[in-house]
Order: C-alpha cells, then sequence, then structure tokens
C-alpha cells in the first residue's frame, strides 16, 4: 500500500485526496489502473496543477523498482505503431 499523504506538500495533498480519496493506493486497479499507473498519473498532476512531480512519487518508484518513464515509452510505441496502420 502506498501512502503519500505525510510527505506532499499542500498543493499535492489537494490533488492526492482527489485522486485517491481513502487516502491509500492498494493493490487493486482503479479505473483499470494498477498502483504503479495511478502513481505516475497523481505525479504527472501534480506536474501540470502543482509545482512539479513529488519527491516522495519519485521515491516511491525507486522503493518499488520501477522506471518512472515507462508509461511515457509505451504511450508513444503505441502512438508510432497506431500511426503506421493509417492509410498515407
Amino acid at each position: 500500500m502506498i501512502d503519500l499523504r505525510d510527505r506532499l506538500t499542500p498543493d499535492e495533498l489537494e490533488v492526492w485526496e482527489r485522486m485517491v480519496p481513502d487516502g491509500v493506493l492498494g493493490n487493486e486497479p482503479v479505473n483499470g489502473e494498477g498502483p504503479a499507473m495511478q502513481l505516475w498519473s497523481f505525479g504527472y498532476i501534480c506536474m501540470l496543477e502543482a509545482s512539479g512531480v513529488p519527491d516522495a512519487v519519485m521515491e516511491e518508484f525507486d522503493r518499488l523498482g520501477l522506471d518512472p518513464g515507462l508509461p511515457l515509452e509505451y504511450m508513444e510505441r503505441r502512438l508510432a505503431a497506431e500511426r503506421e496502420k493509417k492509410p498515407g
């Protein structure tokens, strides 16, 4: 379980409370996303709405042994594959 509430700024905490109403990311998917993707989404939204990706998010990625760039790489590969399918 991931609970970042005590490691966030007030602005980041506001985003966390919107995204994670019960306060803790568990092992169950939410809207089809597992905890790692939810964590990445939270970091991305903080980048847009708060002061950037919280240090706590990067620390959690390190703790979990995950590369925070993987969702973006996946999206880029998927978009490239879709472009190749479209007739020229």
